[in-house]
């Protein structure tokens, strides 16, 4: 994918079978590369609640447009 502005998308999954997904743009590390980046807790980057046990995050990186995607699975 050659894109200057890199999405995350994501879906996490609690034990007790709620969803939360987010969408969000990647930083670009530097004016001169390729590579984006992101980091974040789970708990407050999805707003999930203390008191909920997360499950699982399925994820994929995509354009602005959703239109071209790359994913793990």
């Amino acid at each position: 994918m050659n894109e200057t502005e890199i999405y995350y998308n994501a879906t996490a999954y609690t034990t007790d079978g709620l969803t939360y997904t987010k969408k969000v743009r990647m930083t670009k590390e530097n004016e001169f590369g390729k590579t984006h980046a992101l980091t974040f807790w789970a708990e407050s980057f999805f707003e999930i609640d203390r008191s909920k046990t997360l499950q699982k995050i399925e994820y994929y990186f995509s354009n602005k447009d959703g239109s071209k995607f790359v994913d793990l699975y």
